[in-house]
């Protein structure tokens, strides 16, 4: 590249100024992108402790555990096949459990970045219905969304819904301490 003199003596730097930001641009792209997908997984952390609070309400009132699964996936809108549930009810404290996977999946950073797993856990008293307590065995459902990579889950949206891997009942939930 040849410099230029003006008038005045100067010599003037063309282009130099395109070099740069050709230089600098793809840097500030890479960036303003992990930014993003920075906030997307902060969004996704309030939503699953948004989850996690609907489905220990529903659980704290009576609710079933199919009950207490529509509540978390219905008021949230995570995706079923990457959400876990879980519901323990001991005596007068239930405990809902929600863990996501969270999928980094912005262009150019997404796949530098490994997908993250947030969970958030909320306890509530359980109501009385009617002035009475239930005394009843309550059981511990675990459920666990099949993810398509793992174990061949449906990988969509309002698919089956697959049965309880495990329960075990808690032995004498509604009883004074």
């Amino acid at each position: 590249m040849t410099r230029r003199r003006d008038r005045s003596g100067r010599r003037e730097d063309l282009g130099q100024a395109t070099v740069e930001l050709a230089l600098v641009l793809p840097v500030l792209v890479v960036l303003a992108m992990a930014l993003v997908q920075v906030g997307l997984v902060a969004r996704t952390t309030v939503l699953v402790h948004h989850a996690a609070r609907e489905g220990a309400r529903v659980a704290a009132v009576g609710g079933t555990m199919r009950e207490v699964e529509d509540a978390v996936i219905g008021s949230s809108g995570l995706l079923l096949p990457d959400t876990d549930v879980v519901r323990i009810v001991e005596g007068e404290v239930v405990t809902v459990t929600v863990r996501h996977l969270a999928r980094t999946d912005t262009p150019l950073v997404g796949p530098l970045l490994p997908d993250v797993v947030l969970s958030a856990t909320v306890s509530m008293r359980r109501e009385r219905r009617g002035g009475r307590r239930r005394r009843r065995v309550h059981p511990m459902v675990v459920y666990r969304w099949g993810r398509p990579e793992v174990d061949g889950g449906c990988g969509r949206q309002g698919a089956a819904r697959r049965p309880a891997l495990r329960t075990r009942h808690v032995r004498g939930a509604g009883r004074a301490g």
